[in-house]
């Protein structure tokens, strides 16, 4: 009979990088030496999709995230949604974006303009980050979309951005910018 350990160190992380995070620490660590080397293996990309964190579980997450495995964290999904704690504060409390170096893909959901101006400035240093997507009911006018455009659009190594300001009425007084901004959110969704 064959056990789930017998499996190779390298169809093991395949599997691992299918599951958050969260599940692979909860589900294997500390079942013995083998499968906690192949859990904080480099060469392992995880997803934190910490939106799904309850906020009693958050503190002790991001803890554990912070001290023992961010260069691993390949995509991470942070998310405000109006009925949940202010996660993406509370995350920045925590950490700086800056210790994920491994960091590829980011996505913020109902980020707020001040929450976006911080971490817009976090993620110039971020060489691999790549893909960049904003979901956003919180940026309300156009004075904080003019603000946060300039920001948005000078990260160097971002290829794929997604946008979405919802609650933005009008473009009538938009900058140049501004308006290929509103084209590259109907273009990307």
């Amino acid at each position: 009979m064959s056990l789930f350990e017998d499996l190779s160190g390298e169809i093991l992380m395949a599997i691992f990088e299918y599951m958050d995070v969260e599940d692979v620490w909860t589900i294997f660590f500390n079942m013995n030496t083998r499968l906690n080397s192949l859990v904080f293996d480099s060469r392992l990309r995880l997803t934190a999709d910490v939106s799904k964190i309850e906020k009693y579980n958050f503190d002790q997450f991001c803890l554990s995230l912070i001290q023992t495995n961010f260069n691993n964290i390949f995509t991470l999904i942070l998310s405000n949604n109006y009925y949940r704690y202010p996660q993406i504060r509370l995350f920045l409390s925590h950490t700086n974006l800056t210790y994920f170096q491994s960091l590829y893909s980011l996505t913020l959901i109902d980020i707020n303009h001040d929450e976006l101006m911080d971490i817009t400035k976090q993620i110039k240093q971020l060489n691999n980050l790549n893909h960049l997507h904003i979901n956003t009911h919180e940026i309300f006018n156009d004075k904080q979309l003019a603000n946060v455009t300039p920001a948005v659009f000078d990260q160097p190594n971002i290829r794929v951005l997604g946008l979405g300001f919802h609650e933005v009425n009008s473009i009538r007084i938009l900058s140049k910018n501004l308006f290929i901004f509103y084209l590259l959110e109907y273009s990307m969704a």
